[in-house]
C-alpha cells in the first residue's frame, strides 16, 4: 500500500485510530473547561451535543435504509445497542440534567462506549473520508466526549447504589435486545441480526471475546459489573478528598 493510501485509510492503533482517540480527550478536556469558566459556553455546548448525537445515531439508519434497503437498516443498524443508547441519554442528561439517564449514559459509555473507541468495530482500511469512519468516532468519541463533559464540567456524580441499579437494568435490557433480535431472524436479509453481540463476537480486536458463544456473554456480564465499580470508586475519592 503507497504511503499517501495508508496515511488516509483506517487501522486499528494507526495514525487515523490514534487521531479519534487523542480528539476525544481534547474535546472532553475543551468542554469542561469552558463550561467552568463561562455559563452561556455551557449551555451551548449541551444543545450542540444534544442534537448532534442522537441525530448521528439516527442518521446511519436512515443512511443504510437508503442504500441497502429496509432489511439490512433493521437488522443491523436499529439504535438499540448500548453505545447508541449512551449517546441518547447523555444528550437528554445534558439538556434536562437527569440524574437517572446521568448515571446509565456514565456507566455505559465508559465501559462499552470506550472499549469501542479503543477497538473499534470498524473494517480496516476504512478512508478517512468515509462516512463511516466520521460516523463512528462521532458516536463513540462524541459520546465518551459528552460523558467526560458531564463529570467535569458539569459537575454530575453517580449515586451510590448506582452500580447494582444500573448493572440489574442492564442484564434486563440485554433480555429485552435478545428478543428483538430473535424477532429480526424473521426479516429476510443477508446477514443475520446481532445486537449488543448477544449470538456472535464483533469483527474488531477485543479482550472481552475469548471465549465462543455463549460463555463470553458470562464474560461480558462479570467485566461489566467490574467495571461499573471501578468506574464508581475514583468520583467518589475525588469527592471526598475535595470535602476533606
Amino acid at each position: 500500500m503507497p504511503l499517501a493510501e495508508s496515511a488516509n485509510t483506517f487501522q486499528t492503533f494507526g495514525p487515523l485510530h490514534w487521531a479519534a482517540i487523542g480528539g476525544t480527550v481534547l474535546l472532553a478536556a475543551g468542554l469542561s473547561l469552558g463550561a467552568r469558566r463561562w455559563r452561556r459556553f455551557s449551555l451551548a455546548a449541551c444543545w450542540a451535543l444534544a442534537l448532534l448525537l442522537p441525530l448521528n445515531e439516527l442518521g446511519v439508519f436512515f443512511f443504510v435504509w437508503a442504500t441497502e434497503g429496509a432489511a439490512r437498516a433493521l437488522t443491523g443498524f436499529l439504535p438499540i445497542h448500548l453505545c447508541p443508547m449512551a449517546a441518547f441519554l447523555i444528550a437528554w442528561t445534558l439538556v434536562r440534567r437527569t440524574q437517572w439517564t446521568f448515571e446509565f449514559a456514565y456507566y455505559w459509555a465508559l465501559s462499552g462506549t470506550l472499549g469501542g473507541l479503543i477497538t473499534p468495530n470498524l473494517a480496516e482500511g476504512t478512508t478517512v473520508g468515509s462516512y463511516w469512519y466520521w460516523q463512528f468516532f462521532t458516536s463513540h468519541g462524541g459520546t465518551v466526549a459528552a460523558v467526560l463533559f458531564a463529570v467535569f464540567g458539569l459537575g454530575m456524580r453517580p449515586r451510590p447504589g448506582s452500580v447494582r441499579r444500573v448493572f440489574l437494568c442492564t442484564v434486563a435490557y440485554a433480555c429485552f435486545v435478545g428478543g428483538v433480535t430473535w424477532l429480526l431472524r424473521f426479516v429476510p436479509a443477508s446477514q443475520p441480526a446481532n445486537y449488543m453481540f448477544l449470538c456472535e463476537s464483533p469483527v474488531g480486536a477485543s479482550p472481552f471475546f475469548f471465549l465462543s458463544w455463549p460463555w463470553y456473554l458470562l464474560v461480558l456480564a462479570a467485566a461489566a459489573l467490574g467495571l461499573f465499580n471501578l468506574l464508581y470508586l475514583p468520583l467518589r475519592i475525588l469527592d471526598r478528598r475535595a470535602a476533606a
